[in-house]
């Protein structure tokens, strides 16, 4: 029997089969995964708890790449975000020791303060201290005694007295002017009876 040749025409398609790629999983101890992280709750109603909760579907898929990426864009967001908390309580450990807080027109030393903090979200308490100078004591201190008894202002009226154009400036500067040149020395003078400050930035003077 004579076998048919036939010839090639360079016209032919041609199909490769490919096998397919076999990935091998390894087990979570093997990544760089951070297993605490799966002992908190996902869900929707955060960016938090839905980050947590795409990563924890990802690790059970077997995408741990894909749960990793995600671990490290969650990170990333703690880094930036702001925290949300609230102060419980304000300590002068060191600063002002006299007794005749009515007539004090000026404090001489610096107050050194103990701050602390309860997160919203999760609860936590930390604690922490702050050196405030005492020339930015004195600088609202003054301001404020040009008040009448029981007169009441907004914190928008500081802003000049920070040396700011407005308040959305000072809010700006949280780290160098806000916080160490305002709302620190405002609970200083709280903490001593001087003032009555509610958390919507009224500011009453009392003594």
């Amino acid at each position: 029997m004579k076998e048919l040749y036939i010839k090639p025409t360079g016209n032919e398609i041609t199909h490769e089969i490919k096998s397919p790629e076999i990935v091998k999983v390894d087990g979570i101890s093997n990544t760089r995964l951070d297993l605490s992280l799966f002992r908190k709750k996902g869900n929707s109603k955060t960016y938090e708890g839905y980050l947590i909760q795409k990563m924890k579907e990802s690790r059970n898929e077997g995408n741990l790449d894909v749960a990793e990426l995600i671990q490290h864009f969650y990170k990333k967001y703690l880094e930036f975000k702001p925290k949300r908390e609230n102060l419980i309580k304000i300590e002068i450990i060191d600063g002002w020791k006299g007794s005749d807080i009515i007539n004090i027109t000026y404090f001489e030393q610096d107050f050194l303060i103990e701050t602390h903090n309860k997160d919203k979200e999760s609860g936590e308490v930390t604690t922490s201290r702050h050196l405030i100078n005492r020339g930015d004591v004195n600088r609202l201190l003054l301001f404020i005694r040009k008040w009448k008894i029981n007169e009441s202002h907004k914190c928008y009226d500081f802003a000049n007295v920070l040396g700011e154009k407005d308040w959305k400036e000072v809010w700006k500067k949280r780290t160098d002017v806000y916080f160490p040149k305002y709302y620190f020395p405002i609970k200083i003078l709280e903490k001593l009876g001087l003032i009555k400050y509610t958390g919507r930035g009224l500011i009453t003077r009392i003594l």
